[in-house]
């Protein structure tokens, strides 16, 4: 996998167009309508729970089979809604009590 310079900044934000948890892949869409693909081995949060619509932040990678995906995709920080962040062995621990 190659890391792509972009013109645009390094970091960018977009929306979960699909997602398919059965396949683990799906799209995300940009501000700009740009469709971008990403696989769930590149999200950075393994128990996310992402699903359409959620905002996201990523950044691009090139592969053979992809000219240009998204790598490092993470769900934005939502203030009013924590549990999305809390990570899932610490669910768990918090049920136990």
């Amino acid at each position: 996998m190659e890391v792509v310079q972009s013109n645009k900044q390094k970091t960018q934000k977009g929306k979960i167009l699909w997602y398919d948890p059965g396949k683990g892949y799906g799209y995300i869409r940009t501000k700009d309508k740009e469709k971008f693909f990403f696989h769930a081995n590149d999200t950075v949060q393994r128990y996310n729970n992402i699903q359409k619509g959620h905002k996201v932040t990523f950044e691009f990678a090139s592969s053979n089979k992809h000219p240009v995906y998204a790598v490092n995709v993470a769900r934005e920080y939502n203030p009013e809604n924590k549990r999305t962040f809390t990570p899932h062995n610490e669910r768990k621990k918090k049920n136990e009590k």
